[in-house]
């Protein structure tokens, strides 16, 4: 093999090794109890959504949430999320979806999460959409509860 390939190889190997060491250190597999805590809170958020249960979400999102998604030109507030989520929900099904946290930061009743997601859903009319992309979500402990207080992402 000449010196050039051979080059390329190792640095292409190099590549590799390092971008699987930042993978690892972004996408934190030994969570604590409460990081955990937070992170189930998260999935019981899309497991709602999933099965298309705005009570639930509304009862996991707080009283002053404020987000803002891509989407939006304006960030949004609860009742805002609401209308949206049942909008969407009316002439949509999500079929799946698959989240993957990324940073989970717990500062005493206070919560950060930053992860990806992918949405498989279907309108009424047979038409199937992917969505992927990234947010952060915000949390706050409230009566032993992680309530949703802001948030911030969208499809990439």
């Amino acid at each position: 093999m000449k010196k050039p390939a051979l080059r390329f190889v190792f640095a292409a190997l190099l590549t590799c090794f390092f971008l699987a060491g930042v993978t690892k250190l972004t996408a934190q597999e030994d969570w604590s109890r409460a990081q955990k805590e937070v992170w189930k809170g998260v999935e019981t958020f899309y497991d709602a959504f999933t099965r298309g249960d705005v009570k639930v979400i509304s009862d996991l999102v707080h009283p002053d949430f404020e987000g803002w998604s891509h989407h939006s030109v304006l960030p949004r507030n609860k009742a805002d999320m609401e209308r949206e989520l049942q909008s969407f929900l009316q002439v949509n099904k999500v079929v799946s979806y698959k989240i993957k946290p990324l940073t989970i930061k717990v500062l005493g009743d206070v919560a950060f999460v930053h992860y990806y997601y992918i949405l498989n859903s279907e309108s009424k009319d047979g038409k199937k959409s992917i969505q992927q992309g990234k947010y952060t979500d915000i949390l706050k402990k409230q009566g032993g509860s992680w309530l949703l207080i802001g948030d911030h992402g969208g499809a990439e």
